[in-house]
């Protein structure tokens, strides 16, 4: 049997790490800007984001590869709040992705993450749902003891479409370089 790079722990956690830090990165120079600047987008821009792509690197990671991810994600969503966040909410928001995302990852039962051949549209928009709906939840009900004049729900409808979003977008992106890559090696 062949070994495969991603088979390697230290692989797919540091790529995980890489991906999630660069999707924070894009979010605040290119989405936050851009969606400040339209303002219908920016519901509650200062709380939560329409299009929030570490999400996306999130669900995927776990996607592809289930239980073992969430450590790596623990670690990079900690590690991006301290540059982000006050170090409080880095560590609650650490915290609470980890446990929405092995609440999805347990609603599933995926807990190995899906070969490549079991992955379909429906696979990532189902979990991209969940996932957005679990974190969006959690992160809503932390926030809103945190700062209490917020529109519960507002927070929670911007989060879970943000989240979803991110999800989608980021699949998308993945996909076309997958399928570019595919026409130009094949």
């Amino acid at each position: 049997m062949k070994s495969n790079a991603l088979d390697k722990p230290w692989v797919y956690s540091l790529l995980i790490i890489l991906f999630y830090g660069s999707a924070w990165i894009i979010e605040l120079f290119v989405v936050g800007p851009l969606q400040s600047q339209i303002s219908y987008l920016a519901l509650n821009s200062s709380v939560a984001s329409i299009i929030f792509l570490p999400h996306g690197i999130r669900v995927m990671a776990i996607v592809l590869c289930g239980l073992k991810a969430l450590p790596a994600i623990f670690i990079a969503s900690l590690f991006t709040g301290f540059f982000f966040l006050k170090i409080q909410d880095s560590i609650v928001l650490s915290i609470i992705t980890t446990i929405s995302l092995f609440l999805t990852i347990k609603s599933f039962g995926f807990e190995k993450g899906y070969t490549y051949e079991n992955i379909t549209l429906k696979t990532i928009v189902l979990t991209a749902v969940a996932s957005s709906i679990i974190s969006s939840f959690l992160n809503s009900v932390y926030k809103f003891f945190i700062t209490q004049n917020i529109d519960f729900v507002n927070l929670i409808l911007t989060h879970t479409l943000g989240d979803f979003f991110g999800a989608i977008i980021c699949f998308y992106i993945i996909g076309l370089f997958y399928f570019f890559l595919k026409k130009l090696f094949y």
